[in-house]
């Protein structure tokens, strides 16, 4: 049986006061996601995939990216999983299917 997945394109800004999803960059086509820990000996990247994971309860990885502000994530569910984090009546994502991508609006 296979998993579905996609990617997200991720901005990371360490050192923040709390961890946040924040908003979605349309010049770079990524989220913007704020993480409490430091960019060393890989906390960041802990603290982003764990509490990402959480708030979404699917599995998440970092397919690219692990010594730089900007990731790719591959979140183990269908792209719908974001509805959770959207204010209501507002769809804030659009999945490209050819390449299995995400891209909010």
């Amino acid at each position: 049986m296979k998993t579905e997945s996609f990617l997200v394109f991720a901005k990371i800004i360490p050192n923040s006061s709390k961890f946040e999803i924040m908003v979605f960059d349309h010049e770079r086509n990524e989220l913007k996601i704020r993480v409490q820990s430091k960019p060393e000996h890989n906390k960041a990247n802990t603290e982003l995939v764990q509490k990402l994971s959480k708030q979404l309860q699917k599995k998440v990885i970092i397919e690219k990216g692990f010594q730089s502000p900007r990731k790719i994530l591959r979140i183990f569910a269908n792209p719908t999983v974001f509805e959770k984090l959207a204010p209501p009546k507002k769809s804030w994502f659009l999945v490209h299917k050819g390449v299995n991508q995400i891209w909010l609006k």
